[in-house]
């Protein structure tokens, strides 16, 4: 099938490209974009796996792709919130947050460490492989096949948009939706009643209040290990900080008509 294998040609050269980087070229952005292609990747692999189950992708390259998104997303982690201590107001805990900082960057630059030397070893290669593996099969997909997938998949969700109605269920949701969203584009199954660009403007918001999800559960454990007076102080105003900014994302989520049937619930 033509498009999916072209897809899954892109995903190639930009995955690729971003793994011969040098250590020097990898700016912030480019650990997040690294894991938007991972994501991208995935939900090929999800759509040959059901619609081809008989094409067989081997474990140790989904391995791979783990190891290093896992990595990626720590280092992005810590410098999220390294720039959200950067532009917390106000400055009065100043000693607080310069050791917040300090300990971020310590954290950072050691997994950036084993970051660079996971792309040494061979799991760059391993990748590669798995790549022209899916290449394979996705030259294998029948159309037919691909578009029923996509509309049990396209049902599942909007079955979920509708029952969802709790934040405890938004980080899965999200995940789900972007998969789906990146497997449509994948494909020329458009589905009805499927409004692209509002599930966009879902999946941004989501992905704010997952951020702030994420930094208050970081910091709620730096609480534990970090018992100095004014480490502590900075760290429960920016846990309160970021509460009042997941319920100013929550109050945009629960506006937009897609998430018209989600009931709030703290």
């Amino acid at each position: 099938m033509k498009l999916p294998t072209a897809y899954l040609q892109q995903r190639k050269e930009k995955l690729t490209a971003i793994l011969q980087l040098p250590p020097k070229d990898y700016v912030p952005e480019t650990f997040h974009k690294l894991r938007v292609e991972i994501k991208k990747l995935r939900a090929v692999v999800a759509l040959v796996q059901a619609a081809a189950p008989a094409c067989r992708i081997h474990q140790q390259g989904l391995n791979a792709l783990r190891i290093i998104f896992k990595s990626a997303g720590f280092i992005r982690e810590r410098q999220l919130e390294a720039a959200f201590i950067q532009n917390a107001p106000p400055r009065t805990y100043q000693n607080g947050f310069a050791l917040l900082q300090l300990n971020l960057m310590l954290a950072e630059e050691l997994e950036k460490a084993r970051f660079f030397a996971y792309l040494k070893s061979s799991i760059p290669q391993i990748i590669r492989q798995l790549l022209d593996d899916l290449s394979d099969c996705a030259n294998q997909l029948e159309k037919a096949r691909v578009k029923c997938v996509l509309q049990q998949q396209n049902e599942r969700m909007r079955l979920q948009l509708r029952t969802c109605d709790t934040t405890n269920e938004w980080h899965l949701l999200r995940k789900q939706l972007k998969a789906h969203e990146y497997a449509l584009k994948s494909s020329v199954y458009q589905p009805l009643k499927w409004n692209s660009e509002q599930i966009v403007q879902v999946l941004d918001l989501l992905g704010l209040w997952q951020d702030c999800e994420a930094m208050k559960a970081s910091f709620g454990q730096l609480l534990k290990t970090h018992h100095a007076s004014c480490v502590q102080e900075a760290l429960h105003l920016l846990i309160r900080q970021l509460d009042a900014k997941q319920q100013n994302i929550e109050s945009q989520i629960v506006e937009l008509n897609i998430m018209n049937n989600t009931k709030i619930k703290r």
